[in-house]
């Protein structure tokens, strides 16, 4: 891959991550100004107005999902989550067409942003089972799986033959 193309993938992963972590500190600090959550989150810095703690705490829970979970579980998870998304959007459409007055105070998203998650959403989702049918996401290669007959006859003479993929790239022990 060239290297401007990989630059521009880091770029965007990195960008990600951190609207990511504000978003997060965000859904926290809003869930403990509601009361779902402990009063102390909602405390804000006074030179930045940014709840520090609730940042905090979202970076750590990306630190360990990050160190506790191998890269294809993430991308998983990732997916099947992308499936609440639709599932969130499925139910502010229910929610619009009710055609119900609105708490005072609440924010009011025009009728086609609804409509414009889901199909987006579930457009992802599909593309994801068209990728790898057996999972919401293609996983990475499982290093068990047989390896192809070219691989297991490039033993050398004498060599017992690689039988699964892993045998074939690790080293001899």
């Amino acid at each position: 891959m060239p290297l401007v193309s990989m630059s521009a993938i880091a770029i965007v992963a990195t960008l990600n991550g951190l609207i990511d972590m504000i978003m997060i500190a965000r859904v926290i600090y809003g869930l403990a100004d509601q009361g779902n959550l402990p009063r102390g989150l909602t405390k804000l810095n006074s030179a930045t107005h940014t709840p520090i703690l609730a940042t905090a705490i979202g970076a750590c829970a990306i630190l360990v999902l990050a160190l506790a979970v191998p890269l294809a579980g993430l991308a998983d998870l990732t997916a099947r989550l992308t499936l609440v998304f639709c599932l969130v959007n499925l139910a502010l459409i229910v929610i619009k067409q009710r055609n119900e007055a609105p708490p005072s105070g609440s924010f009011i998203c025009p009728r086609w942003v609804p409509f414009a998650g889901f199909v987006s959403s579930a457009l992802f989702l599909a593309i994801g089972r068209l990728a790898n049918p057996g999972s919401v996401t293609a996983a990475a290669p499982d290093p068990r799986r047989r390896c192809p007959p070219a691989v297991a006859r490039s033993a050398p003479q004498g060599a017992p033959a690689a039988h699964n993929m892993h045998d074939a790239i690790a080293p001899a022990r």
